[in-house]
This record gives structure tokens, sequence and C-alpha cells, in this order.
């Protein structure tokens, strides 16, 4: 963690959790962070609904999403997706 607080984190960050374990790690950071008032910025390509299915525990799972919901300011982007315009053009080749 950097000086100001800043901890980035990434789904895709494979081998730092085990998925076993990443709902319960999630919760102790969210948990410890909101015990000390630190601002939580997360971006997500789906509604905190959908975060259910995705953390194996519905107990911790429930307790995660109220402390970040419930202490949260949400804001919504609806569009298209910016990454068509970032990913580089397939190359066609005739063999």
């Amino acid at each position: 963690m950097s000086e100001a607080g800043l901890l980035a984190l990434r789904s895709t960050a494979s081998g730092l959790t085990s998925p076993a374990t990443q709902a319960d790690d999630l919760y102790e950071l969210i948990s410890r962070r909101i015990a000390v008032s630190r601002s939580i910025a997360i971006t997500a390509n789906r509604a905190p609904r959908g975060w259910y299915s995705l953390l194996r525990h519905p107990v911790v799972a429930e307790s995660l999403l109220d402390g970040l919901i419930n202490t949260s300011q949400q804001v919504v982007i609806n569009g298209p997706s910016y990454r068509p315009n970032i990913r580089p053009k397939a190359s066609i080749t005739k063999a």
C-alpha cells in the first residue's frame, strides 16, 4: 500500500489468493478499509447483485456487499464498451 493509502487490485491477479479464499480475503480487505474510514473505488462490469454468484460463500458475500452498498455512492455508466476502439485490428492473411 502506498503512503496515500492506494491499493490497486485486479481480478486477473491470479496466484495472489486461491479461489477458495478470495471472498474471505476481499471481505477482510474491505472491512478493514471501512473500519478506518478509507475510501474504496471499485469498478465492475456487473451490478452488485451479480457478485453473489462470484463469491463462493453466501454469508461472506452478503456481509461484504452489505458493507459496500450501505456506505457507497454508486455511479452507473451505460453505453458501448470502449475496448473495441483500443484493440489492435486482427489481420487477415490468405494461405
